[in-house]
Formats: structure tokens, sequence, C-alpha cells
């Protein structure tokens, strides 16, 4: 698990495999019991896969816990800026979040979604457990950054002092390398206050308008979020725009249109990339098929049925 020490950090290069590969998950929300520090099954057998596959590392597109503020504290914060009944319980879901990903035999890298940071009490919560906002790092080859994607509402993009330092960013560490972007919201969409004369004149896309001509000065590869808590993807000018948003959370849509719980694996080679999607419960240990004695069904209750074979086939067949 990787601490960011500050908003902005370059955290140098951290590997230098020509061919790795590393994982995005988005939406993990960290709990879906009563108890606000224990983990999301879905979460765990996620990350028991990805500790047999290893990647180099994992990222994140947000939405590590489901955070919010309930009606109660939101009158607590109004009446005196603060809310302890809010940051007891968020402290609680961070610390299943932290047993969680602490947890992955490779680095994990963080990144703010809505449900991680709304307010100063949840945003003194973050920093305390895992520092910065926004931040950069290499790989062989490749520059990653992860964005804070609900650090700017008003202009519901990456803008002030996170699109100052992107650009530096960029222009320092990016230059000759291939470049993949993390953040949790799709700004790229027209989102309805998009349009919005009020808060944008002339209804101008901020990301669309101002941030993806920056990124594609350079060698964009793919931008990942989550948010939607489903996965859908599209190219926009060629390069992916990957939505995967269901590590863990709540699934919002039916599996026709992208609502199942999964995780995406990218694999990164000279001269290129490819990607995949993989929905956990079919990548099993040694261990765990020793204990069932071959038996798939037992280990995977809901294999389908024309993945066995009904005939009975000697070794020497």
């Amino acid at each position: 698990m990787v601490f960011i020490p500050h908003d902005g950090a370059y955290l140098g290069k951290t590997g230098e495999m020509p061919s790795f590969s590393f994982a995005v998950l988005g939406d993990s929300h960290s709990h879906r019991t009563a108890n606000p520090d224990d983990p999301a099954p879905e979460l765990l057998r996620i990350i028991e896969e990805l500790n047999l596959l290893r990647p180099a590392f994992t990222v994140s597109a947000g939405d590590l816990i489901r955070g919010y503020v309930n009606e109660t504290e939101k009158a607590e914060i109004e009446a005196t800026g603060d809310s302890p009944t809010l940051e007891r319980r968020l402290r609680l879901e961070h610390s299943g979040a932290v047993r969680a990903y602490r947890s992955l035999a490779m680095p994990f890298y963080p990144c703010i979604g809505n449900h991680d940071v709304r307010e100063p009490v949840s945003e003194r919560v973050w920093r305390d457990i895992w520092g910065g906002r926004y931040y950069s790092f290499d790989y062989a080859d490749c520059h990653f950054v992860v964005l804070d994607a609900e650090i700017s509402k008003d202009t519901e993009s990456v803008a002030g002092e996170q699109l100052e330092w992107l650009e530096r960013d960029l222009a320092t560490y990016a230059v000759g390398k291939r470049l993949f972007i993390s953040l949790h919201r799709p700004w790229w969409f027209d989102y309805p206050l998009h349009t919005a004369t009020w808060k944008h004149p002339g209804g101008r896309n901020d990301w669309n308008d101002i941030v993806d001509p920056i990124l594609r000065r350079y060698d964009l590869q793919a931008i990942f979020c989550g948010h939607k808590h489903r996965f859908e993807f599209e190219h926009r000018h060629g390069v992916p725009h990957v939505v995967t948003g269901g590590a863990g959370g709540e699934i919002n849509d039916a599996p026709e249109i992208g609502g199942v719980v999964h995780y995406t694996w990218v694999s990164v080679y000279p001269g290129g990339f490819a990607w995949s999607v993989i929905v956990p419960g079919h990548i099993l240990s040694p261990e765990r098929i020793a204990e069932a004695k071959n038996n798939f069904r037992e280990v995977i209750p809901w294999l389908p049925a024309e993945m066995g074979g009904t005939r009975k086939v000697r070794v020497e067949d």
C-alpha cells in the first residue's frame, strides 16, 4: 500500500521490467455489511486472485469506501465545521480498506472518489491515511498519473492548481514515455451540468475542451475511471476510455449493460499494451483445487453445465 507524501508528488521510477501487467479496481467501497470496517467479500475475492496473478501493481479508480454524510452529520458540520461521529465512521471504513489492500502482494496506488472525500472531515481522514490527493509515478517507459476528480466541483473537471501541476508533471516526466491516466469520474461524458450556462458559459465541457487536449500532446495510451458501478468503454481519438466500476461496491445495472463484479487487467509490452476484463471466481489456487480434489463444481458452483464434458475419457484417448 502506497502512501502519497503530498499533493502533486512524483513517486519516481517504481519498476523497470519492459513487459509487465497492472490491475485497475474501481468502486470497491470497502464494505457491504453492517460493519464499516469489514471489507466487501467481492473485494477480498479480487485481492485473492490478484495475489495469484501477481501484477506489478494495482491502481485504484476511486471510491475506496462508502463515506458520505447523513443529515445528522451534515448538521454537525454546518454548525461546528466538524463532525466527530462522521470522522469515527470514516476511520472505521478506511481501516477496513487498509486491511484489505495491505493484503495485496504488490503495491496499491489509491485514487479519490466522491465517496472518499466530500468535505473537510473526509479530506482530513483521507490525508491522515492515504496522503496526497493526486500524484504520478513511472514504471519502465510508462508514466502513470492518478488524478483527483473531486477537488474542483466548480468546474466538474481537473482545474486550478491540479491542472497547473498536471501540465508541469507531463512536461517534466511524460516526454518520450507512454502515458496512462486514472481518475474516478468519467468527465468526458456530457453530464447535465456541463450544458448549464450558469456554470459553463456556452455549455463548455472542461475535460474535453481543456484537459483532453493537454493529455493528447503526449503518448496517451488509456484512461481508466470508475463511478458508474458497472463496466463500459469507448475509444476517443483512438484512445480507450474505460469505466471499470465493479470491484466490490453495489452493482447499478444488469449484466446486459455492464453490471457485473469485475476488475481490469492491463498487459504492457515494448511497443504496445493489451487490456481485458476479469470477472472474479474462475482463478483458483492449487490449494483450493487440491482441497476440492479436482472437483471444479465444488469450487465454482455456478459453473455452466455446457463447460463440463459428459463422456468419460481415458488418458490413452
